[in-house]
């Protein structure tokens, strides 16, 4: 069976990227139903933690392995957590062990725990199965043997050695050797005699000879078995180095939950006990909570220890449990009061939980628990599993189908809403059925919505909203208007119309609308590709119909509705659009309008519309037919239809909103704008495209040029997951045997594609159409010859695997491509879950979308140096909504929308706090991590209550995040972000900082005449209010080219968290670098707000700061190096630019830090080149070049060939005066920087 699943991550990859100190939990399968849904709740609720990964043991011989197996993949697929599943040996034959790899890859499970595994229950020794492994090695050697490095493998270590091999020692203590002693176990018999075991160092060192054995075979990073006493475990690992074992040692925390299980564990694992802690343990024992408050506590300890002594991270066993679990993290530091709190109150019994609708809710005594309560996943895990099944196709597919796209999360929650319950035959206010008082305002709003959005007056146009699609919709129409045997005349389907446009062939009515009525099809004219209206008018005067239909389904071109218009009216025509296609160009302008000159208009609201599957049709009211709407609405019901689907019903009105919104009409432009680049990129590749491409959302590849057939190619892309759809083209001979396909742009648009990402896809399909020439040259054109060669296609599955890895790494998820939003509202689903996938404790900023108006700003690095070579460019397309990854928005216009009053500048005016929080839980305002340049650092315990509640009236003064235990992905792809904050932005900021409304905790006898220093000051005392661990230093950086952005680390350093390329912009600075700017820009003796180390950190007098009128315009960093001979060479480390929007400020900072460089008497200026080729450039052209001669005057630590050098003399010096002096100019020519 094929995998149907993404691939998870590789936990041996997340760990050698992200710091140390994340942790991750451990659990065991229940026995019974109910203790599996508590599970499963349990992981869901432990996953709000932020554990790296989450690990499932494997019973013995498989005793638990379909389970193991359904709550590994429910972790992974379900809850969104990297999954880690165990795999042992015991009464375990290599077939079983062999499918359950396979279902671990269907699954996309990726980490396996390779273990022996302890004997069967009754059973003392362990032995191995015939036809099975005899270790844990044999298991590794299988699975690397059989699936490559597609598994991430993990193997139990043993810091105090195999149980089975620890022995008792009969000369006790002084019998034992040093290292011995440090992991003996010492303990008092029934007799008071001290028994002392321990495993030997003979045996012990062979069991560090089979570690290296596992690891040499492929074991990625060890976990390791139960120990109490943390040098214990650092002595292990100091021990694995000796043997060249260099892989992560991962402790095993086992948790402290009850005075018997401790003995118990401890004597069945025959384990250390530290000093003093079974003494320790008796007298805790007085209750339940007292013991479990001591096991927090020593756990707290050996936990510190552990860490400090450099252990990657803590990997618990929770036993299924959570209070300790809980305690030792809080007690770290890993999460904070609130989150802590969320586990104190006891779960009610999954028999008692509300249902999926939240109707049948009630107690054991009162109501029985219902089967509706089920989820899916339960109540039919196998229709569950197709339907994640399609969600990863989707996902792991480009899909160029035109008639598809992606709907909302909020357009599929009211598809599964209550609405569905609901019978309402008849129109609002005249039901057949009573209970329709809300039903009938939902249906009305649906009315009003579909007329705004498409700009109708509600005097001149009507609409029913009740049809199921929209062949119901066009034949609801024909029903309704047109006597039985009418004539009609709608676009021929080879020359791009539909079927419900009358189609028929000359052996038999396809169509309804050809079988009750009399059709006759127009077409397009055979060069032009266009549609003829000379012919339609010739073939309309004389047919007469008594209706013409306009619109298309693969017609790549404008409609003209006017000429259309012109014809209908010669003839006496009913004129009928169908814009089932083209209706959300049309909505929002990007393609002429309908409405002006036709009778009726029906459409579909799937396509590039975006909602739901349903239908519309809009009536025009005139004494042509004075009673449309009756006539309309009777034929929707009782004539054709029962029941309206009330669930489409009101998520079509949700659509509505959001197509009446700024940001929809910024996506249909890009529709139009990416389906030309693609036409642009197959043209240029030699395709011919019907009517040489388009003006909408889709095009029509013609393929008979090729000899190729449109099944063939889309066999091919198919095979490659790529969909689209085999599409007649004018001129076919049968619609069954097409020589096209058509492509649309929707679905892909909606997936964040760009232009460039358009243009990739084009390069994918050329490749598709070439496999297809070589695979028919070699097998003929029969069809069933062609399809059989697919499957064992090299480069098709070369180009799937390529396709798939785009797909999926590149874009937005299927489930958050349009998202978690409301109208107005971006929100990036996959930005939030990637980053506590693969950070941890993620680094989540809050911040609330401006709805309008984004001032549109030129963000290009070229000519400037700072930034990361995808900052700033990332321009958002089909988001009115600009979200900041630093701390402030560039937005107008004024006005109060989400709960939040936005003056220039994004600052707070008044909040709604009620509303702010209602929000905050809706979605509407969302937590999203960064993916931009921004650096990240920043620690704030603060819950989404409190930040409602306390802190949202400084939503904008300052980021506000949760926790950052990991590292900030940087993938500017993955996310709707514009980093940007501007110098004069700062200061409007301190005028509403230095407010009362602010309620900063300083006096205003501290502040200062220099409202920067004011500015970094009130950011600082922000954080601090917010953070109880308080602030230990802070650094300026860039975010983007003109700009600066204050970033703040906490006492404990637990926040210090650096991108892969962050500083990438800003030479090799250093995070002690960027806090001694900060030094120098709030001049810390005077204005009082010292930074703690930030001396000690690095030499101040290195720096140097650029100002003008008191605004900061850039600093910078020269390094001194002295040479044997006697030259000095200036190491140009750090620039960091303060620009304004329009003036370019890095030439003449670079002239100022290269005079400082003459002037303090360097004859060599070096620069450390960048990944980012622009940089490197803007270099190049001042001069220079790769050392050759002078390489030998470079200190050690600047030989590499990542340098350019430039040789300095007195012209250098006039040279940076007079760049010093053009830019002084330039500044006063602009009226300054603010």
């Amino acid at each position: 069976m094929a995998q149907t699943f993404a691939d998870d991550h590789k936990i041996d990859e997340l760990v050698a990227k992200v710091p140390s100190g994340w942790f991750s939990f451990e659990y065991f399968p229940p026995k019974t139903p109910e203790g599996v849904e508590n599970l499963r709740k349990r992981i869901v609720k432990m996953k709000a933690l932020g554990p790296l990964f989450t690990d499932f043991t494997w019973g013995a011989g498989g005793s638990t392995s379909e389970l193991t197996l359904k709550l590994t993949s429910a972790a992974k697929n379900e809850f969104g957590t990297v999954a880690n599943m165990h795999l042992t040996c015991t009464n375990q034959s290599s077939e079983m062990t062999g499918n359950a790899l396979k279902e671990c890859r269907q699954l996309g499970v990726r980490n396996i725990v390779a273990l022996r595994g302890d004997p069967p229950r009754g059973q003392e020794k362990w032995t191995a199965t015939e036809g099975g492994f005899s270790s844990a090695l044999d298991l590794v050697k299988f699975i690397r043997k059989n699936h490559g490095d597609y598994f991430s493998i993990s193997v139990a270590g043993y810091p105090e050695g195999h149980p089975d091999n620890i022995e008792v020692v009969e000369g006790g203590v002084a019998a034992l050797s040093a290292s011995e002693k440090r992991r003996a176990r010492v303990v008092k018999d029934e007799n008071n005699k001290e028994v002392v075991t321990v495993c030997r160092d003979a045996n012990f060192h062979k069991e560090m000879v089979y570690m290296k054995e596992k690891v040499d075979a492929g074991a990625a990073f060890v976990i390791t078995q139960m120990f109490l006493d943390a040098q214990v475990f650092l002595d292990f690992v100091e021990e694995c180095r000796k043997y060249d074992i260099k892989v992560p040692i991962v402790p095993g925390i086992m948790c402290l939950n009850g005075l018997g299980g401790l003995k118990r564990m401890t004597e069945l694992c025959k384990t250390r006990l530290p000093e003093g802690l079974l003494e320790r343990a008796e007298k805790a024992n007085t209750s339940d909570e007292a013991f479990k408050e001591f096991g927090i506590r020593e756990g707290v300890d050996m936990c510190r220890k552990l860490l400090e002594g450099g252990a990657p991270g803590l990997h618990f066993y929770t036993l299924n449990l959570e209070k300790v679990v809980v305690g030792i993290l809080k007690g770290l530091g890993k999460i904070n009061d609130s989150q802590a709190a969320a586990f104190q109150a006891v779960e009610a019994d999954a028999k008692f939980m509300v249902s999926a609708q939240g109707i049948t809710t009630g107690t054991k005594g009162n109501r029985p628990a219902l089967p509706g309560n089920r989820p899916l996943s339960e109540a039919d895990p196998l229709m569950h599993q197709l339907v994640q099944q399609e969600k990863a196709r989707q996902t792991r597919c480009i899909e160029l189908i035109a008639s598809e796209n992606f709907t909302s999360r909020a357009v599929m929650e009211c598809l599964g809403s209550a609405l569905t319950n609901k019978y309402s035959e008849g129109q609002p206010g005249n039901r057949y059925y009573g209970g329709n008082e809300v039903i009938d305002k939902v249906e009305n709003l649906c009315k009003d919505r579909a007329l705004k959005a498409f700009s109708l007056n509600e005097k001149e146009w009507g609409v029913n909203v009740q049809p199921y699609s929209g062949s119901p919709a066009n034949f609801a129409v024909y029903t309704a208007l047109l006597p039985p045997h009418s004539r009609v005349m709608g676009l021929d389907l080879p020359s791009g119309g539909h079927l419900t446009h009358g189609y028929y062939t000359a052996r038999k009515k396809i169509s309804a609308t050809s079988i009750y009525f009399e059709s006759l099809p127009y077409r397009v004219h055979p060069e032009t590709g266009l549609i003829d209206f000379a012919e339609l008018r010739k073939s309309a005067l004389v047919f007469r119909p008594a209706m013409i239909l306009c619109g298309a389904s693969a017609y790549p071109r404008v409609i003209d509705f006017a000429k259309f218009r012109e014809i209908a009216d010669e003839v006496g025509a009913i004129l009928m659009a169908d814009i089932a296609h083209i209706s959300g160009l049309v909505a929002t302008g990007e393609h002429p309008s309908p409405f002006e000159h036709c009778d009726v208009v029906t459409t579909t609201t799937h396509k590039s519309l975006r909602g739901p599957r349903a239908g519309m049709i809009f009536f025009k009211y005139s004494d042509k037919i004075p009673d449309i709407k009756e006539r309309i609405d009777m034929a929707v019901f009782p004539a054709l239809q029962g029941g309206p689907h009330n669930h489409q019903i009101g998520a079509l009105a949700t659509q509505l909103l959001e197509v009446d919104s700024p940001m929809f009409k910024e996506y249909a432009k890009n529709v139009k704008t990416n389906a030309c680049a693609l036409a642009e990129t197959l043209m240029g590749k030699g395709h011919k495209l019907a009517s040489d491409g388009t003006d909408n959302h889709l095009l029509l590849w013609d393929l008979r040029p090729h000899g190729l057939t449109g099944s063939k190619v889309e066999k091919i892309c198919e095979a490659a997951s790529i969909t689209l759809n085999r599409n007649a083209v004018h001129g076919d001979a049968s619609a069954l045997s097409p020589g096209g396909v058509r492509i649309g742009a929707p679905a892909m648009t909606t997936r964040g594609c760009t232009e460039q990402d358009f243009r990739k896809i084009g390069d994918f399909l050329d490749r598709c159409c070439q496999i297809a020439l070589k695979i028919q040259s070699e097998k003929g054109k029969k069809l069933k010859d062609f399809e059989a060669a697919i499957p064992e296609n090299a480069e098709v599955m070369t180009l799937k695997k390529e396709v798939e890895e785009w797909a999926h790494g590149s874009l937005f998820d299927v489930s958050g491509t349009v998202g978690n939003r409301l109208a107005g509202v971006v929100i990036d689903e996959k930005a939030m879950r990637y980053a506590k996938q693969e950070a941890g404790f993620a680094r989540v900023e809050v911040e609330s979308a401006v709805t309008a108006g984004f001032e549109k700003r030129n963000l290009s690095s070229k000519g400037a140096i700072g930034g990361s070579a995808s900052a700033g460019l990332f321009s958002v397309r089909g988001a009115v909504s600009v979200i900041s990854s630093t701390n402030f928005f560039t937005a107008s216009p004024m006005g109060v929308r989400d709960g939040v009053d936005y003056m220039y500048a994004g600052v707070v005016r008044s909040v709604n706090v009620e509303l702010l929080l209602r929000q905050l839980q809706e979605g509407a305002i969302v937590s999203m991590t960064p993916l931009g340049s921004s650096p990240g650092g920043e620690v704030f315990y603060v819950s989404s209550e409190e930040l409602a509640a306390k802190v949202a009236s400084r939503l904008q003064a300052i980021k506000l995040v949760y926790i950052t235990k990991g590292q900030c992905l940087v993938d500017t792809r993955q996310s709707r972000i514009i980093a940007g904050m501007q110098a004069h932005d700062a200061h409007n900021l301190l005028q509403y900082l230095e407010s009362d409304k602010a309620g900063l905790s300083y006096s205003k006898e501290e502040r200062s005449s220099d409202w920067f220093t004011d500015f970094v000051r009130s950011l600082r005392h922000l954080v601090a209010s917010v953070s109880p661990k308080g602030v230990r230093r802070g650094h300026l950086v860039q975010a983007f080219p003109g700009s600066l952005l204050q970033e703040f680390y906490t006492t404990d350093g637990s926040g210090t968290c650096v991108a892969q390329d962050v500083y990438q912009g800003l030479g090799c600075a250093t995070l002690a670098d960027s806090a001694s700017i900060v030094e120098l820009l709030a001049d810390a003796q005077e204005q009082r707000i010292k930074l703690e180390d930030v001396e000690a950190s690095c030499g101040a007098g290195e720096f140097f700061v650029w100002r003008r009128d008191e605004v900061v315009l850039g600093c910078g960093q020269l390094v001194a190096h002295s040479v044997p001979s006697g030259e000095l060479v200036a190491e140009l480390r750090q620039l960091c630019c303060a620009a304004g929007t329009f003036v370019p400020n890095a030439p003449a900072l670079f002239a100022y830090a290269e005079r400082a460089a003459v002037l303090g008497g360097a004859q060599l200026l070096v620069v450390l080149e960048s990944e980012d080729p622009e940089r490197n450039d803007w270099f190049a052209e001042r001069g220079f070049v790769k050392p050759s001669a002078d390489s030998e005057l470079l200190p050690a630590s600047l030989q590499t060939p990542k340098v350019s050098v430039k040789r300095l003399g007195e012209e250098s010096g006039e040279e940076a005066e007079a760049a010093i002096a053009a830019y002084a100019e330039e500044q006063r020519m602009w009226g300054g920087m603010v």
